[in-house]
């Protein structure tokens, strides 16, 4: 097992990369530009991208510009299958893309025709989520409220109807809770694996936590979905034990914050903690594997010398003989 099976991604006044167990710094990235939220990415685990424009690698031609919202995008968010993609804008709509249809170079001078229009909020849309089996998907608004969606039938699941503006959504990988964030810095689980209402309530909502002094603006969970990685924009990150809610590390950046999240270690990081001053901690194979070599290393020498003093006996038993 790998001693940082993952680490943070952040974005402030620079790019980082930090330890998940401990938040040490392991690498940062002060060459670029200021960051908007939601636009980091980790591209494989070579790159790490925060402006996109659509262009084929060979020769970099623009091949098309899509425009339906009618005011700024504010999310993007990819389907696990990178079929279809979500866009989030400042008119309140949600719209559903084939991906497909947006690369088609034999298209380009088309314009490229939505597979859904979602219009159920009223103001901006401030964050998506997408399940890592593509079946649900979550958006949350300033209008107070959080959508889910179906993402087969395209059909509106639930409306979850809050008092204050919400900022952020993510649902555990089993999705049996949603996770919900608003402009306050309060955090709202919804259970979801029993029954999913047509509507719900604020005063439904049992659990509301108070995590941070400012705008939640990101959720992130590890792999194995016991931890949540929450961010604020006022530059802290918090890594929270979801069992018993409690926060086991925080990290405090320079600047404001605009994207944060979880991702497995990439290679290229393996040298960097490796040449670090840092001790690289011992997992359970490697001291299993160092005390089964000891334990073989003293048989040895107890056979030696065991031997040795078989040698030596008989020497002494062949001269009495003589």
């Amino acid at each position: 097992m790998d001693s940082i099976p993952e680490v943070i991604i952040t974005s402030s006044s620079i790019c980082a990369a930090h330890d998940s167990k401990n938040g040490n710094l392991l690498a940062s990235y002060s060459k670029c530009r200021e960051i908007s939220p939601k636009t980091l990415c980790l591209i494989g685990e070579d790159y790490l991208i925060g402006a996109v424009q659509k262009r084929p690698i060979s020769t970099g031609e623009l091949l098309n510009v899509i425009e339906r919202h009618y005011q700024d995008v504010t999310c993007l968010k990819f389907t696990g299958d990178d079929s279809r993609v979500l866009s989030g804008g400042k008119d309140g709509h949600v719209i559903v893309w084939i991906l497909a249809q947006m690369i088609d170079v034999n298209k380009r001078n088309e314009p490229v025709k939505p597979l859904a229009v979602w219009n159920h909020h009223s103001a901006e849309v401030t964050d998506i989520y997408i399940g890592p089996l593509s079946s649900r998907a979550a958006t949350v608004s300033v209008d107070m409220s959080c959508k889910v969606y179906e993402l087969d039938s395209l059909m509106l699941l639930s409306s979850i109807c809050m008092d204050t503006s919400l900022t952020a959504v993510i649902m555990d990988p089993m999705e049996y809770y949603i996770f919900l964030g608003d402009r306050d810095g309060c955090l709202y689980q919804i259970v979801t694996y029993e029954v999913l209402p047509r509507e719900i309530h604020s005063n439904e909502v049992p659990v509301q936590l108070k995590i941070h002094q400012g705008k939640i603006i990101s959720f992130s969970f590890s792999i194995e979905g016991s931890r949540l990685l929450t961010a604020c924009e006022d530059g802290t990150c918090k890594l929270w034990d979801i069992p018993c809610m409690s926060c086991v590390m925080t990290i405090t950046l320079e600047g404001s914050l605009t994207n944060a999240f979880l991702a497995m270690r990439p290679i290229g990081l393996k040298e960097l903690f490796t040449n670090s001053r840092l001790k690289r901690p011992r997992n359970v194979c490697e001291r299993n594997k160092e005390k089964s070599t000891s334990n073989s290393e003293e048989q040895r020498k107890q056979y030696h010398l065991s031997e040795m003093a078989n040698k030596r006996s008989g020497w002494q038993i062949s001269s009495k003989h003589k």
